[in-house]
């Protein structure tokens, strides 16, 4: 998923407090270093689904912004504090993007589905597939390819010999 959105423009900050956090917060800056624009990110491998929490449904409003608090408290650099800040007046007036990025496998080929969270109030969650990309792992098609295999091969430390391997 990281890749993928780097690869897409998107620049990472830690999102994680403990194992619990956002998978991915991923932020574009203007030229002048500005916050312009946000997305959360949820990934899930194969057929895995959101989650409920004491913070309520993974990925749903309330969720991402008690993800986001947790984050300003535990930050001790007073600039990425300010930061967290920041993205959470985006999240808070609905000015943000949330993203579900699935990864499964299927006869030597990476599936990314990447899936719109739509926002239905504070908790609830509409997801809409918006694109599915497939990728062979002995053919990438383009240097973008290229790259979500190569990182799929060392995240995962599968270097396959095989379709057996798999």
């Amino acid at each position: 998923m990281d890749k993928y959105y780097k690869l897409g423009g998107w620049e990472k900050l830690p999102g994680e407090v403990g194992r619990n956090g956002i998978d991915g917060l991923y932020i574009k800056r203007s030229n002048k270093g500005k916050i312009i624009d946000v997305l959360i990110a949820e990934s899930k491998y194969n057929k895995s689904q959101l989650g409920n929490t004491l913070c309520g449904k993974q990925m749903s409003k309330s969720w991402i912004l008690c993800k986001i608090d947790d984050l300003i408290k535990k930050e001790k650099d007073p600039k990425q504090r300010k930061e967290y800040q920041e993205i959470r007046k985006f999240i808070e007036n609905d000015v943000y993007r949330a993203e579900l990025c699935n990864l499964s496998m299927e006869n030597n080929k990476i599936i990314i589905t990447k899936k719109k969270i739509h926002q239905k109030g504070n908790t609830n969650v509409k997801i809409e597939t918006i694109e599915t990309k497939k990728i062979d792992l002995y053919d990438p098609k383009n240097h973008f390819e290229q790259e979500i295999v190569n990182s799929f091969k060392y995240n995962l430390e599968i270097l396959p010999k095989t379709v057996g391997s798999l």
